[in-house]
């Protein structure tokens, strides 16, 4: 069956559209993914479910104790079979892309994962803004515990706006069902100050099956140690598997060390792999005071078994053309090492406030703002 014979014959159906929605190979024909179907496979409500189990339609269930009924030799229907949510396709209700992708994944046969790989590639052609698409990020929140010279951020602002954890997790869950995203990551101001949305979009990201999950923290979220220890044990049972520490000369003008070599403490004690991620002045090598003090600082987690990463070199921006300009040469211009090429979308970031791809998640579905992004 091609696309206008599954349309055709849905539309002989004597039952209401809105209890039914195609699934499986008929929905991959209704996407122009595919263009023919053996079959076609509905996914319904538990109402039209038990109408077709009174009229008398063969019934028998799934692995998971729903209903199955065969319709007319070629109509297979399958009770509360649905993930995400149903989209229109030419007037017919499918299941969404994103939804697709998570049924086919939870299916797990070789031919699923072969669909897989057709409904991403379809995905990509959504936008070719977009097309080497391959990480998130969430900047949480822009509140934040310290006060530090080198923010890009500027001064740290009084404020409890934090993004939505529904939302953020919602989005993830979306995203990468079309795309094959490899890193997702939370970071701020100070994500930790809303560890249970941290942990929302983390884990959605560990269900999507997105093999780093990343937050960037500088470790002072709370200074009871009963938080400090269930915050850390949060993260991990979230799938949190790399979490870098900010810790340096400039957050620790502000911060204080001993909440901070708590949470890593716990955090290793938590099966979390961390790692610092300093801050360096000028370059990794550079001996001046800041950077001195940035080793020192190191050295105190030097028990723990913690690796020093990178880390970066502070930009010329915000706060730091502010406190430090005295170390950057000339007007201390240029681009930034975070800056991407607008026509080359490879990571979605949302802000605090929903902002993303022009537009605001709140305000509408993070497909549709990737299908409609311009440069």
């Amino acid at each position: 069956m091609k696309k206008a014979d599954v349309i055709e014959k849905l539309r002989r159906l004597p039952y209401d559209p809105r209890e039914y929605w195609v699934v499986a190979g008929g929905a991959m024909v209704m996407y122009g993914i595919r263009e023919k179907t053996h079959d076609v496979d509905l996914g319904c409500t538990r109402e039209l479910a038990d109408r077709l189990e009174a009229e008398g339609f063969l019934c028998g269930r799934t692995d998971d104790g729903k209903r199955r009924f065969s319709i007319g030799g070629d109509i297979e229907v399958f009770e509360d079979w649905l993930y995400d949510r149903v989209d229109q396709v030419d007037g017919v209700p499918v299941i969404s892309l994103p939804g697709l992708v998570e049924m086919k994944r939870r299916l797990g046969r070789e031919k699923d994962e072969r669909d897989i790989a057709l409904i991403r590639a379809h995905g990509k052609d959504m936008n070719e803004y977009l097309k080497d698409l391959g990480k998130i990020e969430f900047t949480v929140t822009l509140a934040c515990t310290g006060r530090c010279k080198h923010c890009q951020n500027g001064d740290p602002v009084q404020t409890a706006e934090h993004i939505d954890a529904e939302t953020a997790a919602a989005a993830v869950r979306r995203v990468c069902g079309l795309y094959d995203i490899k890193t997702v990551m939370t970071f701020g101001g100070e994500p930790l100050l809303y560890p249970e949305t941290v942990c929302a979009i983390h884990r959605a990201a560990y269900d999507m099956g997105v093999p780093k999950r990343q937050v960037i923290t500088n470790g002072f979220f709370s200074i009871s140690p009963e938080r400090i220890a269930e915050v850390a044990l949060m993260l991990k049972e979230s799938g949190v598997n790399d979490l870098r520490l900010s810790v340096d000369a400039f957050h620790q003008e502000t911060i204080p060390l001993k909440p901070v070599l708590r949470f890593a403490e716990c955090a290793v004690k938590a099966g979390i792999p961390v790692r610092l991620s300093p801050a360096w002045l000028v370059s990794r090598e550079d001996g001046n005071p800041y950077n001195i003090r940035t080793r020192e600082i190191i050295r105190a987690f030097a028990p723990l078994g913690i690796e020093t990463g990178e880390g970066n070199v502070i930009f010329p921006s915000g706060n730091a053309l502010k406190y430090l300009r005295d170390y950057f040469d000339g007007d201390a211009s240029g681009s930034s090492p975070y800056e991407e090429d607008p026509a080359d979308v490879r990571t979605l970031s949302f802000s605090a406030n929903g902002d993303v791809l022009n537009g605001n998640a709140y305000r509408t579905d993070i497909l549709e703002l990737i299908r409609d992004y311009r440069p």
